[in-house]
């Protein structure tokens, strides 16, 4: 039996339905790691650097890894964390611009 009223619920419905879907599958291909990665440019001071922005870069650098694919950047000298050395790349802030590519 026809009724707008009866469309109208189920168009509502089943736009609730795939949207509670497309939500359960981001969040599961989040969790998966299957989202596309960004990259982003990250200028910091790392140790050698005795300051408090330093230890909290070297800190937190791990779990943002997580997230993101991640390129240091620091002011004229090399950092001296191996853990952080080995696992990111780590340029000279004068590298910055060029590093940039296409836009």
């Amino acid at each position: 039996d026809f009724s707008w009223q009866k469309t109208s619920s189920l168009f509502h419905n089943a736009l609730h339905e795939t949207l509670v879907e497309r939500q359960k599958a981001g969040a599961k291909n989040a969790v998966a790691g299957s989202l596309p990665r960004k990259r982003i440019a990250m200028l910091t001071p790392l140790p050698p650097c005795q300051s408090g922005i330093a230890d909290y870069s070297a800190d937190f650098l791990p779990y943002l890894s997580k997230h993101f694919d991640i390129d240091l950047y620091v002011d004229g000298y090399r950092c001296s964390d191996i853990q952080i050395s080995s696992v990111f790349r780590i340029f000279d802030i004068q590298d910055f611009v060029h590093n940039l590519g296409p836009r």
